[in-house]
């Protein structure tokens, strides 16, 4: 009977370190499953947003979550999360429309965002307008001193006004009929082709833009080409 106690006494012994080494590795296994699946102050937070974004919706569709905030002074666990992430939630769902018929027929809220996009359109009309009128104005100068010093006989002069305006987006048939003329002239000194193609290239713009003249002009050219 002696021996039969002390065989037991040297099993628990042996038995009761055994027994809490289970124990142990028991509670890390469950401490790991329980937080791989969802326990931290961010995951509550995920949670507690869509909860209360959604509060009392019917037929709501789980929003955008915002970024996890910083936990503030005490908060720790996942119920501080999903707290303070189901306030937030339930303050956002009267701003974003979610899909359901009350939040359709809630107004957009106010802010100037428009007003900065049409001052913004209106300022560009504004700098377009104000550039049309400085091109227009440049181009009749010019086309004043041009068809002016063709008059004069100064022929380069008038070639030089036009060249210098034609990419204003403007055009005149009188202007395009005496440069193509003072061309003319200068062809007729030095005979080089590139004078001949101007002469026509000008003409043509001239009768297309409502000048008789420049239609006789190319008649008379096209004898003189034979």
């Amino acid at each position: 009977m002696i021996m039969s106690s002390i065989k037991k006494r040297i099993l628990l012994v042996f038995l009761i370190p055994l027994f809490s080494i289970a124990s142990i590795n028991d509670s890390e296994s469950c401490f790991i499953k329980s937080n791989s699946s969802g326990t931290s102050y961010c995951d509550g937070w995920n949670a507690g947003y869509k909860a209360g974004y959604c509060y009392q919706r019917i037929g709501c569709i789980t929003p955008y979550v915002p970024v996890c905030p910083v936990q503030r002074t005490g908060e720790s666990s996942y119920n501080d999360g999903y707290n303070r992430g189901f306030l937030k939630g339930k303050t956002n769902n009267t701003t974003t429309s979610s899909g359901d018929a009350n939040s359709q027929l809630k107004p957009l809220q106010n802010n100037d965002y428009g007003d900065v996009m049409l001052n913004h359109v209106r300022r560009n009309r504004q700098l377009a307008n104000e550039r049309r009128s400085q091109t227009e104005y440049s181009f009749n100068k010019a086309n004043r001193d041009g068809v002016s010093a063709f008059n004069s006989g100064n022929y380069e002069a008038c070639i030089y006004y036009y060249e210098n305006s034609k990419n204003m987006g403007w055009y005149n048939a009188d202007f395009e009929y005496a440069t193509g003329l003072s061309y003319y002239a200068l062809w007729e000194k030095s005979k080089k082709e590139k004078f001949k193609s101007k002469v026509k290239k000008l003409l043509k713009l001239s009768k297309k833009h409502g000048d008789i003249r420049a239609k006789k002009a190319l008649k008379k050219l096209k004898e003189l080409s034979k």
